[in-house]
């Protein structure tokens, strides 16, 4: 069976492994570190009962000690959505959600690269 695949602009890509993270405050892990993971996007909201703007930091690990690979501010109420292309950024030890201010949801677009 071939694998799944989907288009984004004028490219066709393997589906992506989706990861939802939950809606929080606490930091998370979002996935161990399998070898040759890959972040090819993401997409998060703020949600929080009463808005209010958000931040948190993607991070290449399993703590708030991993090397940064994005920063993320979000205004009340808003959402956004980023691709990182088909290699996507390297994140070889794990994907952890470092939430620094307010409450989001998170889900994390990544592949294994072979």
């Amino acid at each position: 069976m071939a694998n799944e695949v989907f288009v984004i602009g004028d490219g066709i890509f393997e589906k992506p492994d989706v990861t939802e993270v939950a809606s929080g405050t606490a930091d998370a892990q979002a996935l161990p570190a399998p070898t040759d993971l890959r972040l090819i996007g993401f997409s998060t909201k703020e949600d929080a009962v009463v808005a209010a703007a958000a931040e948190f930091i993607l991070r290449d690990g399993t703590s708030v000690a991993g090397k940064p690979l994005e920063f993320v501010r979000l205004a009340a109420d808003e959402a956004e959505s980023r691709w990182f292309g088909p290699e996507g950024l390297p994140c070889a030890a794990g994907l952890f959600v470092d939430r620094t201010l307010g409450q989001t949801h998170v889900v994390v677009y990544t592949k294994v690269i072979e």
